[in-house]
């Protein structure tokens, strides 16, 4: 999917003391994903534009585009599923979050205020890069949950540094569970491990979606 300039009004966070940098040291990027006993492929292809980063995510069934501000916050997203016909398209203009969806032969548009503090992570494989690199222990954020819709007010938590084996090399990574910024945290979180040298998502263990949702894991297969 070729990633198009979008009117985008680009924003700066400087949140929980972290200070953000463009530098993403990677271009492409592939995963294994396990769901149950069948196995899948997914590919991450990063590409910059101006001022901007954009993700082209190439995965069984789905195909979607996430455009990163400088600091990796997201500031576009479309995402379409080739198996049911469908897509979203999100894009965050000043202090408001637009939404056209396409289900089930219908098409729908309706917004979200933004209260301007909180970022936008709709690619969690690559904003945390900075998070990761910094002393903070947490960091909230928000998405737009991509089977629904709707926005969802989220937080990442590291949980400590584990020796793991990456591409046949002992790696120093940082666990981060990421899970609702709420009380339903208690049904649902799922787990992310990013290299600390330089935030590079090498594993994601947790669901496919919800809580009643199969199991998914996901490994690093390659990168450049």
């Amino acid at each position: 999917m070729v990633c198009f300039k979008k009117i985008i009004i680009f924003f700066s966070f400087f949140i929980s003391g972290i200070i953000f940098s463009f530098d993403i040291p990677y271009s492409h990027l592939e995963y294994t994903e396990i769901i149950d006993s069948l196995s899948y492929k997914n590919i991450i292809d990063i590409s910059t534009e101006d001022s901007s980063i954009c993700l082209n995510f190439s995965c069984p069934g789905k195909k979607y585009t996430v455009i990163c501000n400088e600091d990796l916050m997201t500031t576009y997203s479309f995402l379409k599923n080739t198996e049911k016909d469908s897509f979203y398209e999100i894009a965050l203009e000043n202090y408001t979050i637009h939404i056209t969806s396409y289900q089930n032969g219908y098409e729908n548009h309706y917004e979200y205020l933004w209260d301007g503090n909180t970022p936008w992570i709709q690619a969690i494989e690559l904003s945390m890069i900075n998070f990761i690199k910094s002393d903070s222990s947490s960091m909230k954020f928000w998405l737009i949950n991509p089977s629904d819709g709707k926005k969802m007010d989220m937080i990442a938590i590291k949980e400590g540094t584990y020796q793991l084996d990456v591409l046949g090399k002992k790696e120093k990574c940082t666990k981060v569970r990421v899970t609702l910024d709420s009380f339903l945290s208690i049904f649902w979180s799922v787990n992310y491990w990013f290299r600390n040298t330089d935030g590079l998502f090498v594993r994601y263990e947790g669901l496919k979606g919800g809580p009643a949702s199969p199991k998914k894991q996901i490994f690093i297969l390659t990168y450049n």
